[in-house]
Order: structure tokens, then sequence, then C-alpha cells
């Protein structure tokens, strides 16, 4: 049955009552070149944007020491299996330093919470808030927590949370191109600190699914409770 919880979005709660930072990440043109050039590549001819790859490398750091709280793909494109082999391409990267998927949660076009509007469904706190419940996450604060990065500069969410944390990757990322995005805010998350609970260390599969159940079922993760500091 699909959830039907409404999310207080704007609690009175201050930013040190945190879990730490929630970095929600675009796929087409911001992690990879064009969808249409690439969806029939395997994983060693995928377009990754070389400065995205590196500031995911960072954030998964970051997420093993309490900086981060969540790592989230919120896209549009319809393509599970292609999703998948971005996601898979990416933990193989750094798998020689991390034995984790890079994503806590995925959410795709065809998701079942995202309801199918004409043209692309939004992208709002809303469904972070979503995706922070399906992996045990609190959502304390989660306005001023979350950095979205995205190539397109219109989504709902800019609208919901403080304007630096809403980057806006330009040119979009296609092959040949050069990502001049100002990453710095993100950069300085990544090295900051917050105050709260500590997230669960326990390692994650790297093969782990994260789409649907054969039955159609949302998975869901067992997560340890997690200490006060």
């Amino acid at each position: 049955m699909e959830r039907q919880e409404e999310f207080n979005l704007n609690n009175s709660l201050s930013p040190r009552s945190t879990t730490g930072w929630v970095l929600v990440w675009d796929l087409d043109q911001t992690i990879v070149g064009e969808y249409s050039d690439q969806r029939r590549l395997d994983s060693e001819e995928l377009v990754l944007n070389p400065k995205v790859v590196e500031l995911l490398r960072l954030a998964v750091e970051a997420r093993d020491k309490d900086i981060v709280s969540a790592i989230f793909l919120l896209t549009n494109n319809a393509d599970d299996f292609f999703i998948k082999v971005v996601e898979l391409t990416l933990s193989m990267k750094y798998k020689k330093n991390y034995h984790s998927t890079v994503f806590d949660y995925i959410m795709s076009r065809t998701h079942p919470f995202r309801a199918p509007p004409e043209g692309d469904p939004p992208k709002s706190l809303r469904e972070v808030a979503y995706m922070m419940g399906e992996i045990g996450q609190p959502i304390d604060n989660l306005a001023q927590r979350v950095i979205f990065i995205d190539d397109k500069k219109d989504h709902l969410i800019a609208n919901e949370i403080p304007k630096e944390h809403y980057i806006h990757v330009s040119p979009p990322f296609t092959k040949g191109s050069v990502d001049t995005t100002d990453y710095s805010f993100l950069e300085a998350a990544l090295k900051t600190k917050k105050g709260g609970r500590r997230r669960n260390t326990r390692k994650r599969s790297l093969f782990r699914n994260p789409f649907q159940t054969k039955n159609g079922k949302r998975r869901k993760r067992n997560l340890k409770t997690r200490k006060h500091l």
C-alpha cells in the first residue's frame, strides 16, 4: 500500500539539531552526459562528469565521518537498468576504499511515490522527506540540511531550500563539455561536521538493489537505533 503520511518540513528546530547534510543529486547532464547518447553503453563507456565523480567520492567519505546523513539520487530518468549501471559504475570506482553503494536511496521517474503528471514529475522536499523515511532517518530541519545538485534551475525545491543550497550545474554536462559550476558551498559543507545523532556506520552491500522488489513492494532497510553524541 502506498504511503500517505504528510511530512512536517517546516519545524522550528535549530540547524544544530540535525544528523548531517542530505545530498540530493540529479542524474542526466549532472552525473552523466545526455542519456540519449549512452543508454545502450556499458559501464566502461559511460560519460561521467569528472568533477561530480570526485565530489561523490568526497561525499561518501563525509558520510562515513557523520558529516553527511544521506546521499540520494532523484532523477526523472525512467530507465532503471541504466540508473543501476551508473550506480554500479560509481561504486566500483570507489570500492578500493569504500565497500558500499554510493546512494542511500534512488527515486527514478517510475517510482510509485511519484504520481505520473503531464511532463516531468516535480522535485521537491516531499520526495526527499519520503526517501529519508525509507532509510530510517529523521527529517528534523530538513530544508536547512538539503543540498540539491541539478542541471536545471527551476525545480520546485528551489523555493523550499536556501538559495546557496541549490547548485545549478552549468553548463549541463555533456560529452566533451567542461563543468564550470561553482561547487564551493558543497565542498565546504563536506568538510563541516554538523551536530546531532550519529549515523549508522554499518557497511552497505555493494550490490544492494535500490528499486522495486518482484512483488512491487518497496525495500526497507533495517537500521540500528542511532545514539546521541
